[in-house]
């Protein structure tokens, strides 16, 4: 699996610029996380996957900050009186 992760990435390294690389590395967090979401809930019925907790509130603003910060460092994202 990290094998075909590390080729992807070259590939898309390749085709596009690193800076999109760099972009897509932050949505790989979120993807897992979703996952295990979706497992839990969805696909195996509790037995698998992560749970959501009060915690989790805290991650999914860390999500939002790291996708508001490349959003801020890419120029996507425009703060005002910055």
């Amino acid at each position: 699996a990290i094998t075909t992760y590390n080729v992807a990435a070259i590939f898309v390294t390749s085709l596009l610029e690193s800076v999109w690389r760099s972009i897509l590395e932050n949505f790989r967090p979120i993807a897992v996380w979703g996952t295990d979401l979706v497992l839990f809930y969805l696909v195996t019925a509790g037995t698998f996957g992560e749970e959501w907790t009060s915690s989790s509130y805290l991650e999914l603003g860390g999500l939002v900050v790291l996708l508001a910060g490349t959003a801020t460092y890419n120029g996507s994202l425009k703060w005002p009186g910055f």
